[in-house]
């Protein structure tokens, strides 16, 4: 739900959610503030509010690939290979990395490992 209020001569807008962290944000017109709350409450509905990174901290990249490959994979033509990959690539030290410490960096080096062992198309 989105609370209006004038402040310093500025309206400021704060939505709150469920289980969501206040978002919040300061305009000139009062118009363009309940556009935006409109629009805030519209991605809430939606479920499209950004994942704050706090809530990644206690999942890792592991789990989530496990889950794809239970839950997914099997119901693909390829599943088997593509369970092979993902199998080899939980056996890789980046597949234990919790979410909120995952970098690019992290992932080039993953490339980069890889290359060394096999062809760039076998990467991509």
């Amino acid at each position: 739900m989105a609370t209006l209020r004038k402040r310093n001569g500025k309206w400021q807008v704060q939505v709150r959610r469920n289980r969501q962290p206040p978002v919040s944000r300061t305009f000139t017109l009062k118009a363009e503030a309940q556009a935006w709350a409109r629009q805030i409450e519209l991605h809430g509905e939606r479920a499209d509010l950004p994942t704050q990174v706090a809530a990644l901290s206690g999942i890792t990249l592991s789990a989530i690939i496990i889950r794809y490959r239970n839950e997914v994979t099997p119901k693909k033509r390829s599943g088997k290979n593509e369970a092979i990959f993902l199998d080899a690539f939980l056996r890789n030290k980046l597949a234990q990395v919790q979410l909120n410490r995952l970098t690019p960096e992290r992932f080039a080096a993953y490339r980069d490992e890889r290359l060394a062992s096999v062809k760039p198309r076998s990467v991509k």
